[in-house]
Formats: structure tokens, sequence, C-alpha cells
């Protein structure tokens, strides 16, 4: 292609059959200025340029311009060519200017061939239709404006400077222009605007901002391009519709490809390779077609947000560090034949940055048209919208069931998934003997109802099993491990029960959010990072018969009133192994707190009781208490902590009646406040270990440091029973 376009064009310059005029600066030749030369000539006639420097000069007749050797044209205010005539040739010069434009094509037919174009603010300016760019180089902040229509720039190489925001060609307006074996070193390569049936083909692009911008374009053909460097985006379209970008190989972007508010384009067979956030990225777009392309270690493979209606169709997505295939906040498209494999994640479905903005956030984003032809990791994917009554046996690489009722889902083994089983606003199902590793969720459960999941195991993921804005639902015997985030997590939910669950050697055990009359029975939630159980603004929850052991904090509720925590062991936590803030109306009972920094830890709380509950060996206090008030501490044990059994901080009108204090290091109780510690002669006060008395209780007062007094206290440990 690139010879018969050199011989046609060599072919064009020697048809010429008028008078030869020669330009030289000693004097011998017809002329010592190019502007001489031209007002000799007539329409047809050849000037050719000898070495040196020359002055530039408006061409306003048909010529054909030559130089031979090292000739240079430079030009002032006005450039160093404007070419006014239609039917010019210009080759093997080079044009040098300080002007806004160094050369200008102002009419149409032209060629400028084996030029060098250097300074301005445009190196050339393209009005006229039907010119020809050929193998010239060109160094300006803009190489190439273009106007017109129906032109041609080949074979040219467009150079940047560092420092230097610069743009190879701008086409603004024209139609039916190309672009082809081009060579773009410039922060911008190709900007077209406005601008219609353009074809870019074959051309290679190195920069930093965009390697080729489409705006409001249409019909335009990008084929077969190498597009590397670190771009804000390769291929960038806005507003644009009926474009053709097809078998380009695109590597180091940011965006591979972007496709911003625009409809009814075609991506085919493209290579997307290493490119930072993903290798084709669409936001608010539709009916576009995105099939064929492969997309390799790139962040995401296909990226999609706010956008509906697209087909994607026989992509492939390899060894993507985030997600294979991504649908985020993306109603309506249709996926078919995609292969997604070695993906950190290979398909999410949600609902986008914007789920969090309405109460019950946007159902439809999760209707999709997705079919089992689709593969994830070697097994086809299981996406299901409106049905019931279904059995879900068959191996499968991800199941979606939205808006289904009745369904069974067992002996699934899912890993590298967004979600393992995505459930929304499905009701009446069964998920048993499952198991999901390596994924962002294992279990995600969306505005469902009357629920079970059991016997089923999350490891690795980022949040082992997660119910939100559900209700009615039992996770029973469930096991979460290695998780990043929370094993169990469940937000505005009501009435949900985990019961003999698990969640081990990860962040935080179970995770609680704005849920109500919630019951985690039986359940082991230890050695995690940060929390064993967590509760955030979740009232009526009962915990009881759990074990939080080897945490940081053991069990943490905080403005969570009302909950209720029954015989529960937290144990050897670094921190705290019960800590209630900002809350009111709870109960701590029959529950052991050994070995940890904190026994039972109460932070600006009202009225919580803490009855029967064993709090020994820890390494500061037993209890603490800080700004709380109107508590009821009964017929506890406050053993062998390292500080004091209590201690009581900026509290009052606390009761803390027949407990035993034995054996505390430094102090049995500290209390700088207003509180009672005892309820009376009848009731009595407490028992200490350094405080010997005579009669259960006695009338020999214990006073406590620094205020307070026990005026009542025990002989005998629990001598009130």
């Amino acid at each position: 292609m690139r010879w018969l376009i050199l011989f046609l064009l060599l072919a064009l310059l020697a048809s010429s059959e008028g008078k030869i005029w020669v330009v030289d600066t000693t004097g011998s030749g017809d002329s010592k200025t190019l502007s001489g030369a031209v007002g000799l000539a007539k329409a047809g006639d050849e000037i050719i340029i000898k070495p040196g420097d020359y002055i530039g000069a408006a061409i306003d007749r048909p010529l054909s311009i030559r130089g031979e050797g090292n000739a240079r044209i430079r030009g002032a205010e006005e450039g160093a060519l404007r070419v006014l005539a239609p039917g010019c040739k210009i080759s093997n010069l080079s044009l040098e200017a300080l002007a806004s434009n160094v050369v200008l094509l102002g009419a149409r037919e032209s060629i400028l061939y084996r030029c060098s174009i250097a300074g301005g603010s445009t190196g050339i300016l393209v009005e006229g239709s039907n010119n020809t760019v050929a193998e010239c180089q060109v160094d300006a902040p803009l190489g190439l404006a273009l106007t017109g229509s129906r032109c041609r720039v080949s074979n040219s190489t467009f150079v940047g400077r560092p420092n230097r925001i610069d743009t190879g060609i701008q086409i603004g307006r024209g139609a039916n222009n190309s672009i082809v074996d081009s060579i773009f070193l410039t922060a911008t390569g190709i900007d077209i605007s406005n601008s219609n049936r353009t074809r870019v083909e074959n051309s290679t692009f190195s920069g930093s901002r965009f390697g080729l911008a489409l705006t409001s374009a249409r019909e335009c053909q990008i084929l077969h391009n190498l597009i590397s460097g670190p771009y804000l985006s390769g291929l960038d379209v806005a507003d644009s519709s009926g474009n053709n970008l097809s078998g380009n190989n695109i590597t180091g972007c940011k965006l591979g490809i972007s496709v911003r508010s625009s409809a009814d384009n075609l991506l085919s067979s493209n290579l997307c390779r290493n490119n930072e956030r993903a290798g084709i990225y669409l936001k608010d777009s539709s009916k576009n077609q995105i099939q064929g392309n492969r997309l390799l270690q790139n962040g995401n493979g296909i990226l999609l947000a706010g956008s509906r209606g697209n087909m994607l169709a026989a992509n492939c997505a390899t060894d993507n560090n985030t997600y294979g295939i991504s649908l985020r906040g993306s109603a309506g498209n249709t996926l078919q034949e995609n292969i997604m494999s070695s993906n950190l994640y290979n398909l999410r479905v949600d609902e986008g940055e914007t789920s969090n903005e309405s109460e019950d956030g946007n159902l439809d984003f999760y209707s999709q048209d997705i079919d089992s032809s689709n593969m994830a990791d070697g097994k086809p994917v299981c996406y299901i919208v409106g049905k019931t009554k279904l059995e879900i046996t068959q191996a499968y690489g991800f199941v979606g069931l939205i808006s289904c009722r009745g369904a069974t889902v067992a002996n699934q083994s899912i890993s590298n998934s967004s979600t393992g089983l995505l459930l929304v606003n499905s009701t009446g199902f069964r998920v048993e003997n499952s198991s999901f590793s390596r994924s962002g969720t294992g279990i995600y459960l969306r505005n469902c109802r009357s629920w079970s999941v059991k016997d089923c195991q999350a490891e690795r993921c980022q949040i082992g099993f997660s119910a939100s804005r559900s209700s009615n639902g039992l996770f029973q015997g469930c096991t979460a491990r290695f998780c990043e985030q929370h094993g169990f997590q469940a937000e505005k939910g009501v009435n949900l029960t985990w019961k003999r669950c698990s969640a081990l050697m990860g962040k935080v055990g179970l995770y609680l959010r704005a849920s109500q009359l919630c019951r985690l029975l039986e359940g082991n939630f230890s050695q995690n990072e940060e929390d064993g159980v967590r509760l955030i603004a979740s009232h009526g929850i009962m915990l009881m018969n759990d074990t939080a052991n080897f945490n940081q904090r053991g069990i943490m509720l905080s403005s969570s009133n009302g909950c209720r925590l029954y015989a529960n062991n937290a144990s050897r936590n670094s921190m705290d192994g019960i800590i209630l803030e900002q809350l009111s109306g709870a109960e701590i009972r029959a529950c052991q707190a050994a070995g940890n920094g904190q026994g039972i830890f109460l932070q600006s709380c009202k009225g919580v009781s803490v009855e029967n509950n064993s709090l020994i060996q820890n390494s500061k206090y037993g209890l603490r208490m800080s700004m709380s008030e109107e508590c009821n501490v009964t017929d506890n044990l406050f053993s062998q902590s390292q500080l004091s059994g209590a201690n009581l901080v900026d509290c009052r009108e606390n009761l803390l009646y027949n407990n035993v204090f034995a054996d505390n290091e430094m102090q049995n109780a500290l209390d700088n406040g207003e509180n009672l510690w005892d309820s009376g002669p009848r009731i009595g006060g407490n028992y200490w270990s350094d405080h010997k008395v005579a009669g259960n209780p006695s009338t020999s007062p214990r006073q406590i440091p620094s205020n307070g007094v026990d005026r009542y206290p025990f002989q005998d440990p629990y001598g009130w029973r």
C-alpha cells in the first residue's frame, strides 16, 4: 500500500509539462527568492529550490515546488507557505515559521510531500478539500489542523516535546478524511470533533493524554492502530455514534478504550493489555456492541458504569487484576459467549456507586440477559431472572438469581467471583452444602425474604456472607475463614439468625449494622484481626452462647440499644472482651471475659445490666466504666486483674452490689464519681478480699478509692446467695 501511494505521488509530480524555474541564493538560477519565482511562473510550471535559506511565500497558482538538498523556507507572521491555489505539489522542503500556521493548504487537491515542518502554534492548516499530506515530519504544538473534507494524511510523523501539551492532528467539521500509516509522539495523537466518516488506520501512537479522541463524531473507522503509553485513554469516545473501533492494540494506558455518553458503536477484535483501570470502559452509554475483544492484565477487562442495552459477545477477559467483566449500575445488557478466566474476580453485577443514594437502591440494575454460554474459569455462568422452583445443582462459575421464588442451590464450588452466589429480591430459597473462595463476597443477599443458608463455607473472600435489607433468614452451620473484611455482614436486616456459625482468622468476624431483632446463637468468632462481633446502630439483638476469643476486641456494640448478651465467652482478646458504647438498655449476663486487656468496658452507656459474669485475669480491669449512668452491676466475679477489678471514671448513679472482688493485684476497685456500692442493709454490698469483716452482710464499711463507700460488705464470697 505504501509503495502504491508513493508511486501515485511521484507520477503526479512528474506529470507537469510546464516550464521549470530555479531558485538559488547564489544568483545562478532564475530567482533568488521563492516569491520571485512564483511571480515568474505560470499554472502548471515547476519551481526547483536549491539548498539555502529562503523567505516564505504565498502560492496563488497551481505549481509544483520541489526542494533539492537542504532547502529551508522560513516564514514570519504569515507563515512559511500559504497555498491558495488548487492542485499544488510541495515536496522535499524544510518549512519553519513563528507564525500561527507554518503551512496553509487553503485550496483543494494539493499535495505536501516529504517535508519537515517546525515552529508556529500549528504546523499545517488544511482548509480545502481533497488535499494530501504524505511522508512529512511535523514538530508543532498542533501538528495539523484539518477542517476540509476528503483529505488524506499518510506515512507522516508528528513529534511531541516534553512538558508540551501537544496534539498531532485535530479534525473539525470536515468529513471523509483519512489518516493512515502515521506515527504520533504527541501528548494527544488525533482529536476528531464534530466530524463524520474519518478513517484512522495502521498508525502508531505514544503519548500521555489521549491516543485518539472522538467527540460528537459519527461513522468513523478506527482500525488496526497500535496505541501505547500512559494515556488517560488510548481510544476516547464521547457523545459519538455509529463508529467502528476494530483491530486496535492498546497497551499501558489508564483506560484502553473509553466510551462515554455514546451509542451504536462497534468495538471488535481489539487487544487491550496492561491498562491501569480497564481495557474497555463504558459510561452512560447504550446499544453498543463489544465483541471479540481480548482483554489481558488490565485493572478490569470490561467495565460498564450506568450503561444500558449493550451487547457483550465472544470477548476473552484473562488475567485482569480485578474484574473480568463488571456491570455497575447498568441494566438490560446482554452477555453471550464471553470467556473469563484467571481474573481476580471474573464477573460482577451490582448497583454501582449510586446504590447508596436511595433507601432501597435500584434493583433494575440486576436485570441482565446473561446466558450459560458465558464461562467463568471453565464453568458456565448461571444467571436467571424471574423464575420459580429452580434446582441449581450443576457446577457453575457464578450463580445469580434475581426476583426468583422457591429456588434450591446446592453443591456449588465457586471461586474468583465478585459474588459467588448473588440472590436479589428473591424469596423462599435454600442454599446448602456450597463453598466459595477468593471472591469479593461468597454469598450476597439483597432484598430477600424467608430463606436459609446452611452448611456453606467461605474462605479468603473479602466478605464471606452478606445480607442487605433482607429479613426472616437463617445462616446455620456456615463457616467463614480468612476473610479480609467481614466473615458475616448484614445491613438493615430484620429477624435474621446466625446459628452455630463460625468466622475465624479474618478482619471482623461478624458485622451487623442498622439491623433489628437478630440472633447470634452458639457461634464462634475468634482469632480475628479486629472484632469478633461488631454491632453498629443495631437494636434488640441477642447474643447467646457465642465465643469471641483471641481477637483485638471480642464483642463490640455501638449505638445499639436493648441488646442482650447471655452466656458468651469473650476471652484472651488483646483489648476488650466486651465493649458497649453510646447505648442504653443492654444486658450482659452469665458471660466470661477472662485474660483480656479489659473484661467489660462501658463507655457513655445508660441503664445497662451487668449480672453474673466472670471477669478474671484481665491485664487492666475486669470492668471499666466511663461516663456511664444508671447501670446495675451485680453478682459478678472480679478477680486477678492486674490494675483493678472495677474502675469507674466520671460515672454517676450506678449501683454495684453483691459482687466478688478478689485478689486483683493493685486495687479491687476505683471510683471518682457518685455511685452506690451497696443496696442497703438487707441486700448488702460486695465481698472484698482485702477487707475482712464479720457478717453477711456486715456493718463495717469499706471505702472505695478515691470516692464512694460500701456500707454493708460481706464476710464470705457469695454470702448473699
